[in-house]
């Protein structure tokens, strides 16, 4: 009787276990932003710099920012530049992903667009730059820089789309906690996560981008303290938005001087 009334056993993850399973999760999210940076990055890119291109026909064999010709497209470099922006964008958008996903909504196609407008407040300055003759050579500024703004959008919305797809797909015992192997495998990704990391948090714009990696940081830790010490927990939870917030402001601040740059009676 005593054995049929006792309290059923409740097993705690282990510390061990909790790390491999995150190292899952970290996975798919470089699986989800390696599908972004593919469609976004490189895909997306060459496309707006092809319309910019049509639309500027008397720029038509000068010499852009990087040395290429303009009206000149060639297999070779379309595939070159696809992989490195695909590549680049998987890279540095996990890790901002998964710095920001604790502070972003949790509807796929909210997060979606939230994420997308996170990153162009937070990295503009890598595409929109006022210091880039290519805005002066290529058509209409207002157009090539919608149309550069708008990547960023489509990047969050399908970096968050395929999460859910990769996430819904994968199966639980894979997860808590996962098969050795697969942990294993899962290291090199979760590798070039902290790689973007390290990026961001000596990113050469300000504030922002150790802002956003102490945002990320304290996210981190706040989820492993919610059970164990529930009031540092939220603490560390006030201490993230407000540094998660001051990096956007930040970015914000800094998008709007470009734009000033590029259209200054505006």
């Amino acid at each position: 009787m005593d054995r049929m009334n006792a309290a059923p056993t409740v097993v705690q993850p282990t510390t061990v276990g909790v790390g491999t399973s995150l190292l899952v999760r970290g996975a798919q999210v470089v699986v989800a932003c390696t599908a972004a940076g593919i469609v976004a990055g490189g895909i997306g890119s060459r496309v707006v710099m092809r319309i910019a291109a049509v639309t500027a026909l008397e720029a038509e064999g000068m010499v852009t920012d990087n040395g290429n010709l303009v009206g000149r497209i060639t297999a070779e470099g379309t595939i070159a530049l696809g992989l490195l922006v695909a590549v680049a964008t998987a890279i540095v958008g996990a890790s901002a992903l998964v710095l920001m996903r604790s502070y972003l909504p949790r509807s796929t196609g909210l997060r979606g667009a939230a994420f997308g407008l996170a990153l162009l407040l937070f990295a503009h300055f890598v595409v929109i730059d006022p210091g880039n003759a290519d805005f002066a050579i290529l058509g209409d500024r207002a157009q090539n820089i919608a149309l550069f703004a708008a990547l960023f959008i489509i990047y969050g919305i399908v970096a968050s789309g395929a999460l859910a797809v990769v996430e819904s797909r994968t199966p639980a015992r894979w997860i808590d906690p996962p098969p050795p192997v697969l942990a294993v495998l899962c290291v090199l990704p979760c590798a070039a996560i902290a790689l973007g990391v390290a990026v961001v948090a000596v990113s050469p714009e300000g504030l922002r981008g150790p802002a956003l990696v102490v945002a990320g940081a304290a996210a981190a830790v706040a989820w492993w303290l919610r059970e164990r010490r529930p009031g540092a927990a939220r603490g560390l939870r006030a201490i993230g938005w407000v540094a998660f917030a001051g990096s956007l402001a930040a970015g914000a601040a800094d998008l709007v001087h470009s734009l000033d740059v590029f259209f200054p009676a505006f």
